[in-house]
């Protein structure tokens, strides 16, 4: 559970992954081993690092290698929960409002109206 957006995001982007993208921050850096030295023992320079990285692409055209970025950061951090014992999350949502639920596999989603509908054909067959 997650107290907030802002909560789920910092815990997304504190993540490390092993991208193309980090490792050209690394190069830009001038000294690359320090900076994957930092990158992988300092969750808030990873988390700030991993930040920078998605937003500096958010605003510019993206294609599918800069949205992979987003997506091994997102696997990493379901990877994590799940190893954790979790099949999902659930966060305050201050976007949109309210509690936002999210399944990590469709198979948990079952739709609202589904129990009405097998309710309705159950019936059906009985009254036959």
């Amino acid at each position: 559970r997650f107290a907030s957006d802002d909560d789920l995001w910092s815990f997304i982007y504190s993540q490390s992954v092993n991208h193309w993208l980090v490792d050209d921050k690394a190069e830009q850096s001038g000294d690359p081993e320090a900076y994957f030295a930092a990158y992988e023992a300092d969750v808030k320079f990873r988390e700030e690092e991993n930040r920078h990285i998605a937003e500096e692409f958010r605003y510019s055209d993206i294609n599918e290698t800069d949205r992979s970025f987003i997506e091994d950061l997102a696997f990493a951090a379901k990877t994590k929960l799940e190893q954790g014992g979790h099949d999902g999350i659930v966060h305050k949502n201050t976007v949109e409002g309210g509690t936002s639920y999210i399944a990590f596999w469709p198979e948990q989603v079952v739709p609202i109206y589904w129990c009405d509908v097998w309710d309705w054909e159950y019936e059906l067959k009985k009254a036959a």
